[in-house]
């Protein structure tokens, strides 16, 4: 299911930081997104954002990872692997409101993917689990998570 939840977490800030299983994680930008590390899909949009992150707001986590594992015990996420997650720092988002989110931190035309929002919260949901329970289907799935380049290594927070 599709939700916000807020948490009691830095709060009156989007820029934090946070020592996860005893490595203190540098102040990240704005939010952080799991993803589901063995879905082609999701590379394929980690990738997009990655490209389009021209502020440098995102940082990413496999969903699979120890590194998220530990970050939702402390911060109350949802760690299945149905939806993509996003944590703002004081708020969980799942599905399609975490697209939401993070369009909302994009230059540009991508802006506009927010206005999803507006949907019923019902229609919304049958749009992303139509998408989630295909994905595999559609787009295949690999058989461990994919590694990132070393350009890449500062975005993913689980491989530094």
């Amino acid at each position: 299911t599709l939700y916000s939840k807020k948490v009691s977490f830095a709060p009156n800030t989007n820029v934090f930081s946070q020592t996860i299983m005893n490595q203190t994680v540098r102040p990240i930008c704005q939010l952080i997104v799991f993803y589901d590390g063995m879905c082609p899909l999701c590379h394929v949009t980690v990738r997009f954002l990655i490209d389009r992150d021209g502020y440098d707001k995102l940082r990413f986590a496999s969903l699979q990872s120890e590194w998220s594992q530990a970050f939702f015990h402390q911060h109350g996420g949802d760690h299945s692997l149905q939806a993509v997650q996003v944590f703002n720092g004081t708020t969980w988002f799942s599905g399609l409101p975490a697209i939401c989110e993070i369009a909302q931190h994009l230059p540009g035309i991508w802006r506009y993917v927010a206005l999803l929002r507006q949907l019923p919260i019902s229609l919304q949901e049958w749009i992303y689990t139509i998408v989630a329970k295909n994905r595999y289907r559609l787009f295949g799935k690999y058989d461990t998570c994919k590694i990132p380049t070393l350009a890449e290594r500062d975005k993913f927070l689980d491989w530094q």
